[in-house]
């Protein structure tokens, strides 16, 4: 009896370890099927043009967040490119009057 005791110990820890739905590496922005790390905050004035808003919001890792889905920016956080940088290389969401620079860590999904 203590034998299976432990079994089922045993195999209800290990089961209820695996389960996991905000274990994100890093906060991130979908940006044209590219990934982007929150970095820092920067001042207002670096905003340029906007290029949208945060579409889908997750904080589940299995979840598909698509072009301007995010696991940190909730849905509305406006998208824009940054002056003198492109795009491609990095953005920012403005949050809650908090402007964020979000870095290019290549292709989603890839």
């Amino acid at each position: 009896m203590k034998r299976w005791a432990s079994c089922m110990l045993v195999l209800l820890l290990l089961c209820g370890c695996s389960v996991s739905s905000s274990d994100w590496a890093f906060h991130f922005v979908i940006y044209r099927d590219h990934i982007y790390e929150l970095k820092d905050s920067i001042p207002a004035d670096q905003l340029q043009e906007k290029l949208g808003r945060i579409k889908a919001y997750s904080d589940h890792e299995a979840a598909e967040s698509g072009n301007f889905g995010s696991n940190r920016f909730r849905t509305g956080a406006e998208v824009y490119s940054i002056r003198d940088i492109d795009p491609q290389e990095a953005i920012a969401v403005v949050e809650d009057g908090v402007v964020y620079r979000l870095q290019n860590r290549g292709a989603f999904g890839k």
